[in-house]
C-alpha cells in the first residue's frame, strides 16, 4: 500500500493526469449508480494500470522513494 501511495503520488503531477483521474472517478462513479458491476470494474481496471504502468519508470527517476 505504501509503495501504490508513493506512485500515485509521484504520478499525479504528469500533464493531464488530474483530469483524467477526475473523469476516471466520475466513470466509475456513473456505472456504480447504474448498478453496472461489469462496466465498474472495466472503468477501475483501466484506472489502476495507468499508475501500474508508470510504475517502472516512476522507480526509475526516484529511486530514493523506494527501499
Amino acid at each position: 500500500a505504501a509503495d501504490l501511495d508513493r506512485l500515485r503520488r509521484l504520478h499525479l503531477p504528469a500533464p493531464g493526469k488530474a483530469q483524467r483521474v477526475k473523469a476516471e472517478h466520475a466513470a466509475l462513479l456513473a456505472a456504480l449508480e447504474a448498478g453496472d458491476g461489469v462496466e465498474a470494474e472495466r472503468v477501475l481496471r483501466a484506472h489502476l494500470s495507468g499508475t501500474f504502468a508508470q510504475a517502472e519508470a516512476l522507480r526509475a527517476r526516484h529511486p530514493d522513494w523506494f527501499g
